[in-house]
């Protein structure tokens, strides 16, 4: 049994956003071509961190929530992908020996790619985010500042 195909996220917004547009809304901009991206531009991530770094205590909150609401793991998505797996891994084999055989194959098959799209799945959209920031130049000073917005925001 094949997983259903799961609709897959808007594309990114056009790569130049409207100068003219709050602050607020521009970083967003940058985080969701960031964040949308599979191995997110320099540039982008660059744009992004400038932007939030100039953004007042408000505005940081907006961004660090927007990271957290819209990049967090696909709750329906996952939900649906697990409702598939239990169908699988639960379903009774009927028929003979041969058959029964050849259908445990294929239900394995079908299970370790429901687990591999389950594992997919549950990792959320801003950890690759993340990990890019980490790996881009002065992107360790970035998270820093994004850990310590969020203690504050917490307590």
């Amino acid at each position: 049994m094949q997983p259903n195909p799961i609709p897959s996220p808007p594309p990114p917004p056009p790569t130049d956003p409207d100068p003219a547009a709050p602050p607020v809304a521009l970083v967003r901009h940058w985080l969701h071509a960031s964040a949308s991206a599979a191995f997110p531009a320099p540039a982008a991530l660059d744009s992004f961190s400038d932007g939030y770094r100039s953004l007042d205590l408000v505005g940081r909150r907006e961004v660090l929530r927007s990271l957290a609401i819209d990049y967090d793991v696909p709750r329906a998505r996952v939900r649906d992908l697990l409702r598939q797996y239990m169908s699988v891994a639960f379903a009774e084999p009927s028929g003979g020996d041969d058959v029964e055989a050849e259908g445990k194959e294929g239900a394995a098959s079908a299970l370790y790619r429901m687990e591999r799209g389950l594992r997919d799945a549950l990792r959320p959209r801003y950890a690759g985010f993340l990990e890019a920031m980490n790996a881009q130049p002065g992107g360790l000073k970035l998270l820093a500042v994004l850990r310590a917005d969020l203690l504050a925001l917490l307590g």
